[in-house]
């Protein structure tokens, strides 16, 4: 019997084979994936310690521009809430109690004086107060991060350098504080880390699992009545060593004692306790009165407020008024000229010199320096009269003050021309209008507008004698409505910060024309803010008895404060006034001019009236010149006065007089008389 035995072709892998295969496969993959797992938790660590860092760094910076720390916002805030990340200073806390997303606790220690225990408030990073990223306010495990503050510490009215009153604990049995002062933080940020343990997870829910009892991490997430948090090392044991929370405190070190106050630019210093400030030294005065030790020079550009000058050993006390002397109360052994025209210029061996200091500028000038001779140099104060051309038109300028406007015009067309008087002479500060007018026809291509596509052709005239463009006709246009909204943000009103935003649709009511709908408040969180108003009183006009009373108000957006306004005015008429004076006859006349105005109620001063007249010619041998008293300035390109030795009434008050000498010089007199 034969038998046949077939063959086969195919050829493939034996189960030994893939098994192999398989088996080097699987430790590749297992080792890849276990790489890949350290590498998302070491990411996840490196982020949320960043965030952390992010949000201390945020909040010592907040401090440093206001002056206190931001309270927390509501930890369960849903993020369409108004109140998500914004802080939360009105809402009461009580110690040991959790409500609306805040927790109370009581302070570790007293502070300020008269001493106090201080609330603690807890509760999420108010991230929109400190200008940060949602995401910033969140860890990498999907959690928001916890946020416990001092509450006297978020008032620039109560916060103190060494004002916090938190503890921070290590792992250690029994805890121990690691900060240099026990209970002295300021404020402490957290993460419940991966195990999300007692966390409220970024949707604004409690996480799956609850904060644990017995385990070193549990008073971070307990909020008990005693504000102690725990800093420790890191451990996953799933035990009570359990830890892998990540902790970070700010208690006082190298920080600036100085903050701005809460409403303007003032800057003040908090340091009361020892409350010492050097400068250029590295050390401060020994002595509990010395608030301040300056090794240098200081320098005061205005005013310096003294009560007394005293000696480095303390044995010698001056009040201001005994070195400046007579020209304060003229009394006592102290700095002082006994002649009535003279006046301290210096101190030489001890003694005060003295010599002719007074010095001045005619009537109708101003003192605008001193030349290098050390003669004054003077500058008229008022505008002399002239005459202007506008428009080939002339037009006079009258004699003016100071600071006097006067608008010409008009001129031409209709040219306006606004002068100031300035250090003696007329200048031209605004124009407005033109001499000629000549009328044109432009055609321009502009767009369509708001709420609508394309564009128009559109011809226009320049009208004479209006200067005014006139006529629009629209040539042709491709336009077509397309609706829409505008958006836009403005300030809140006057007393109140924050920002308003509104919204205006545009409404078709043709195949190229539309109508705009009012502007529609979409958002608004205007709030109060402190220090937004203050008030004034100032004196009624002259011969009213009372008071006005003004207010202004600050824009908190723009930080600028608005005009004062009335609000109160007890201002009373007290009757009817007269003011009389005496003038001195003109030159080569004697006797005197008595003048007279009035006042009365509604009404402003009359002007003054003659009531007598003595003046008559001096005749005769009755003739007075200037005559100087000696001494005298030194020389000077300037003639101050009248000359020596000219006439004058003879009843004329001692005034300044000059004597020429030559080559353009004058030698000027202080105190001349007319004798």
């Amino acid at each position: 019997m034969c038998r046949s035995i077939k063959t086969s072709n195919n050829f493939g892998y034996t189960l030994i084979e893939l098994a192999i295969v398989f088996t080097i496969l699987g430790v590749m993959l297992g080792s890849a994936l276990g790489a890949y797992n350290i590498y998302l938790k070491q990411t996840a660590i490196r982020d949320t310690n960043l965030n952390v860092r992010i949000v201390s760094s945020a909040l010592t910076d907040f401090l440093g521009r206001n002056g206190r720390y931001p309270c927390p916002a509501s930890m369960t805030a849903q993020r369409t809430d108004p109140a998500y990340g914004r802080e939360d200073c009105t809402t009461a806390v009580t110690a040991g109690v959790c409500a609306n997303g805040l927790c109370g606790q009581t302070g570790q220690r007293t502070v300020g004086s008269p001493a106090i225990t201080p609330v603690i408030r807890a509760g999420a990073v108010p991230f929109r107060q400190l200008n940060l990223r949602e995401e910033e306010a969140l860890d990498a495990y999907g959690a928001r991060l916890a946020y416990a503050i001092t509450e006297t510490q978020t008032s620039p009215t109560t916060y103190l350098l060494d004002g916090g009153a938190i503890d921070v604990q290590d792992g250690s049995t029994p805890a121990k504080s690691i900060l240099k002062v026990p209970g002295a933080a300021d404020f402490v940020v957290l993460s419940y880390g991966p195990d999300n343990a007692g966390a409220i997870l970024a949707n604004g829910t409690a996480s799956s699992t609850a904060c644990p009892a017995g385990q070193t991490q549990s008073i971070n997430c307990s909020f008990d009545a005693n504000a102690i948090y725990r800093f420790d090392n890191k451990s996953t044991s799933g035990t009570a060593a359990q830890f892998d929370d990540t902790v970070s405190y700010y208690a006082r070190g190298e920080q600036t004692p100085w903050t701005l106050t809460a409403v303007g630019d003032d800057m003040y210093n908090k340091n009361t306790v020892p409350g010492k400030i050097g400068i250029n030294t590295d050390t401060v005065s020994t002595d509990t009165d010395v608030k301040l030790q300056i090794v240098g020079n200081a320098r005061a550009r205005e005013k310096l407020s003294v009560d007394d000058f005293v000696q480095v050993d303390d044995s010698t006390t001056m009040t201001p008024a005994a070195a400046i002397g007579g020209l304060i109360d003229g009394s006592g052994d102290d700095i002082d000229c006994t002649a009535t025209d003279r006046f301290v210029t210096g101190i030489s061996g001890n003694q005060e010199q003295c010599g002719e200091w007074a010095t001045g500028c005619p009537k109708g000038t101003v003192m605008t320096g001193i030349d290098a001779e050390g003669a004054v140099v003077c500058q008229q104060l008022s505008c002399a009269p002239t005459t202007v051309t506008l428009c080939s038109t002339a037009f006079n300028l009258p004699q003016g003050r100071l600071n006097r406007r006067v608008t010409l015009g008009p001129a031409g067309i209709d040219l306006r021309k606004t002068f100031i008087c300035r250090r003696g002479e007329w200048v031209a500060t605004r124009t407005t209008g033109a001499c000629t007018c000549t009328p044109r026809t432009i055609t321009e291509t502009v767009p369509c507008g708001p709420g609508l596509s394309g564009t128009k052709r559109i011809r226009r005239s320049w009208t004479c004698p209006d200067n005014t463009w006139t006529g629009e006709v629209v040539l042709s246009n491709s336009c077509r409505c397309i609706g829409g909204n505008q958006t836009r943000t403005i300030d809140c009103p006057p007393g109140e910060q924050g920002s308003i935003t509104q919204r205006r649709t545009f409404s078709c009511t043709g195949a190229a024309a539309g109508t705009w709908s009012d502007w529609t408040t979409i958002r608004s969180d205007c709030r109060a803010c402190s220090g937004a108003t203050r008030t004034r009183q100032i004196n009624c006009p002259d011969g009213d008895s009372g008071k006005i009373t003004q207010q202004s108000i600050k824009n908190c957006s723009t930080g600028r404060w608005g005009a004062w306004t009335e609000t109160g005015n007890t201002c009373t008429c007290t009757g009817s006034q007269s003011e009389v004076r005496t003038q001195t006859c003109p030159p080569g006349q004697v006797g005197t001019i008595r003048q007279q105005r009035t006042r009365t109620c509604g009404a402003g001063w009359t002007v003054w009236a003659t009531i007598s007249n003595t003046c008559t010619p001096s005749g005769g041998d009755a003739i007075c010149r200037w005559k100087s008293n000696g001494g005298g300035l030194p020389p000077s390109t300037i003639a101050l006065g009248n000359a020596v030795r000219s006439t004058c009434s003879c009843e004329a008050p001692p005034g300044p007089c000059y004597q020429p000498m030559g080559s353009g010089k004058y030698k000027n007199f202080m105190g001349c008389s007319c004798e």
